[in-house]
């Protein structure tokens, strides 16, 4: 994506067919799943840094 190519150190990215700029409004589910997602990946990072 435009976004990896750009960023290289992103942690998490995901792409939707449908939501738009308020897609926390528009499609809360995907937007919590989302941010699940995110959380558990930069949790895991931090725990592997750590121990």
């Amino acid at each position: 994506s435009w976004a990896e190519e750009k960023y290289s150190n992103l942690i998490y990215w995901k792409e939707h067919e449908k939501g738009g700029h308020f897609a926390a409004f528009e499609h809360p589910e995907l937007f919590t799943d989302d941010l699940r997602a995110a959380f558990r990946t930069i949790r895991r990072i931090l725990t592997t840094y750590v121990s």
